[in-house]
């Protein structure tokens, strides 16, 4: 089975232009491997946030731009910069290129049914890509690319938006090239039990592509389901009918591109074989779901099948195997026949020669053979035990060809003509069989059509399959979410016994379940608590277990119900930023900053330790105001896991803002993570016990220890001061600031007194609020 991953590389180009006060895209694709042509025309925002969900969508590899003779425009770079953080070659073209004034006639070239193509004609911002796409690939200098291909129209609505700092977070595909397709630290390779290949090639679109028409969404659990309810049903259809499907894709590539081989028409015709069987065993599902699983699946593979009839009685009738060769049958034509039989009757000659020859040298068949090769055709060959026999050889009229050390290969003037005659007839015979061939590959090429429809459906029937598979053999099996539509009453995202996917396989994890609840009235979540204790996983988890709702795939949960969300957008950690020169509090503001422009209150967000790069005060008044603007203005579900214990403080301000903190054990001098969620916000810092964990030495845990001590003691002192300091009124304080300004007015003016006034001064601003605004009203009138 080859790798879904990488066997379907897209190409895609993109124009722009500012329109409103915004930019909108042209984009299109070309998906090389299964002849899929798309376009899509959108407006975007600050961030490009549609483009970059867009990239991820379409699963692209490689982007061509317009040529850029000088320094970057700030919205070039930001396309640039977006390009390379989805790891998208950028290929800088000429701007001629992008001319579509024949795209009309180069698509009617390209496509297989251009009926539909009007309206895709009309986008005047896509057509230029396309044409640009077109050139690049040189698609029309390749008649095998004739009306092979299909235009789809995309449409990001349909789709939940994802950046790539949410692919990222929830490790959603493989990030090494070189890692595993079925490795369990992506979501990719926890799902990918898929056994043909069209299923592992389109599973990375579903997982990049999660739906948000409910009605789509339950029609896929409801497809799932009829193999999560029975067991045999499922295993018997993925282990005696999937697993022996060959690749269709490879198949059908081969076929338009006039590369086939008899070969593949045997096992597209084995492949053929297994349909009728598939369909009875759909047939025979009585469950809940019979009627969709009727209409979805076995009606449309009942209707293919009949087609397949005649093709699976062509093959069967026309191809023979000879040892590890396909050929056409004599029988299926009648020079070829012909041909045959000459070619038998001096097959029978060459075998009444050698028994001549072993007569006239009298040798037994037990030490000489009739062997042949492309060079000398048929030839005898005795082995070393009778060389002797062969001294006469010259005077009997046979000639040595070969003498080594396994025997010596002989022939003559017989054998000699029987081998040009056989060389002759074999040209003929296999000039006659390549025609047949040829012939015979096209007639099986017209079925191609036919090929892509059951391709569809036997995809589809290998995901859902697959998804129940997963569903079943988790250590806990998932369960079906309830699915509500976007609406902004009764948003909800309740899960029970929550557990991250990828985590609870890991070897030697026992996962420690959570709850999670969030409506209109609690969209935020603020979760404190130790480093390593769990927040990170907990806010990633609901993101996971959202995608997978929405993807129809049952979820690591005893109970679920989710609101459909427009878009998943992160904000953890700081991905490759560094390596690109960018600071790691630049990057958390830039990929802030997108959220906030592109959040809508149907939007799901995690954000992870917000902060972290500048000081503490700055760091802490901006996750405030982000958190604030996220739960109040914006209203969207959020999870905010945060180290600013003071942020839990908004709980008691916002009604919709809930604490949660993570537990953990502190008896005995040492701390125990519970990983266990729990209401409200955590009650002490655990650092310097996490620096204990980490084998820091004694004598720096013993320093942290008394310097915490000392701290935690002066801003205590600090307080009580200010809770005790007398209640000075703005009067008595106005009486003292005219005092101080009466002896600043007489003084001499010697440094030392100066400088002394100054201290006074300084001190009684510091210690008095009333001074304080007094000198500020000052300065204010005197600006």
């Amino acid at each position: 089975m080859t790798d879904g991953l990488k066997d379907a590389p897209v190409v895609m180009a993109l124009s722009f232009n500012q329109e409103g006060g915004r930019i909108k895209f042209g984009c299109a694709y070309c998906n090389t491997t299964l002849r899929v042509l798309g376009v899509s025309e959108f407006t975007d925002g600050d961030q490009f946030l549609n483009l970059e969900t867009f990239i991820i969508q379409i699963g692209a590899k490689e982007c061509l731009v317009p040529a850029v003779a000088r320094q970057p425009t700030a919205e070039e770079q930001q396309i640039f910069d977006i390009l390379q953080r989805t790891n998208v070659v950028r290929t800088e073209i000429k701007k001629g290129d992008y001319s579509s004034k024949d795209i009309q006639q180069d698509l009617s070239q390209l496509l297989a049914d251009t009926t539909t193509v009007m309206a895709e004609l009309e986008l005047k911002m896509a057509m230029p890509s396309m044409a640009a796409l077109v050139r690049f690939l040189d698609l029309l200098s390749d008649e095998t690319n004739n009306e092979q291909f299909k235009l789809r129209r995309e449409d990001l609505r349909r789709f939940m938006k994802l950046d790539t700092a949410a692919v990222s977070a929830l490790n959603l595909f493989p990030t090494d090239q070189h890692s595993s397709n079925r490795s369990n630290t992506s979501l990719y390779g926890l799902m990918n039990r898929c056994q043909t290949a069209m299923a592992q090639r389109t599973l990375r679109q579903w997982i990049a592509q999660p739906l948000i028409d409910v009605q789509e969404i339950s029609k896929r659990q409801d497809l799932v389901e009829i193999f999560t309810d029975d067991v045999l049903f499922c295993t018997s259809l993925r282990d005696d009918i999937l697993r022996k499907v060959p690749d269709l894709d490879t198949i059908l590539k081969k076929m338009q591109r006039k590369r086939s081989k008899l070969g593949d028409a045997v096992d597209l015709g084995r492949f053929l074989g297994y349909i009728p069987q598939l369909v009875d065993a759909l047939r025979q599902y009585q469950g809940r779901h019979q009627a969709l699983l009727q209409s979805e699946l076995v009606e449309p593979l009942e209707e293919i099948s009949s087609y397949f009839e005649d093709l699976q009685t062509l093959i069967e009738n026309t191809l023979e195997q000879s040892g590890n060769e396909v050929l056409i049958q004599p029988s299926f034509d009648d020079d070829l026949e012909q041909l045959a039989e000459q070619k038998r009757k001096l097959e029978y000659d060459v075998n009444k020669a050698y028994k001549q020859m072993l007569s006239d040298l009298d040798i037994s068949d037990k030490f000489c053979k009739v062997d042949k090769n492309s060079q000398n055709g048929f030839y005898w060959k005795i082995n070393r035990t009778k060389g002797n026999e062969l001294t006469n050889l010259t005077k009997k009229s046979y000639e040595v060809i070969l003498t080594n050390k396994s025997g010596t290969n002989f022939t003559n003037k017989n054998l000699k003509r029987l081998n040009q005659d056989y060389s002759e007839l074999l040209k003929a015979y296999m000039q006659r069989q390549s025609d047949l061939e040829q012939k015979f590959l096209e007639t099986v090429a017209s079925y191609a059509p036919v090929l892509e429809d059951i391709k569809y459906y036997l995809t589809n029937l290998d995901l859902y399959i697959c998804f129940a598979s997963v569903a079943m053999d988790a250590p806990t099996p998932y369960v079906r979410p309830t699915v509500l539509a976007m609406d902004a009453d009764q948003r909800q995202c309740c899960l029970k016994g929550a557990r991250h996917p990828m985590l609870e396989v890991q070897e030697g994890c026992t996962f420690i379940p959570n709850d999670y609840a969030m409506d209109r009235t609690g969209n935020m979540l603020l979760i404190t608590g130790p480093n390593m204790g769990g927040k990170s996983t907990y806010i990633r988890t609901a993101g996971v277990i959202q995608l997978m709702a929405q993807i129809g795939m049952p979820v690591p949960c005893t109970a679920a119900t989710l609101s459909v969300c427009d878009a998943l957008l992160a904000r953890v950690g700081a991905t490759d930023y560094q390596i690109r020169g960018v600071s790691t509090f630049m990057a958390e503001m830039l990929e802030t900053s997108a959220i906030l422009s592109n959040a809508t209150e149907h939007s799901f967000i995690i954000v992870d330790e917000l902060g972290r790069g500048t000081s503490t005060y700055d760091g802490f008044g901006l996750a405030y105001a982000i958190c604030e603007s996220i739960a109040c203005e914006i209203g969207a579900f959020c999870l905010f896991a945060t180290h600013f214990h003071e942020l839990t403080h908004m709980a008691s301000v916002h009604g919709n803002v809930r604490n949660l903190h993570v537990t953990a054990d502190t008896s005995n001098d040492s701390i125990t993570m519970l990983y266990q969620l729990q209401p409200g916000p955590c009650e002490k810092s655990f650092g310097i016990h996490v620096a204990e964990l980490a084998k820091f030495p004694p004598r720096i845990v013993k320093t942290a220890k008394r310097k915490a001590a000392e701290l935690e003691n002066f801003t205590e002192a600090e307080k009580e001061s200010k809770r005790v300091q007398p209640n000075v009124s703005a009067a008595q304080s106005k009486a003292l600031l005219d005092a101080l300004l009466r002896e600043f007015s007489t003084a001499d003016l010697k440094p030392e007194t100066i400088q002394s006034l100054f201290c006074k001064v300084e001190s009684q601003v510091n210690e008095d609020e009333h001074i304080r605004s007094l000198v500020l009203q000052s300065l204010e009138c005197e600006v």
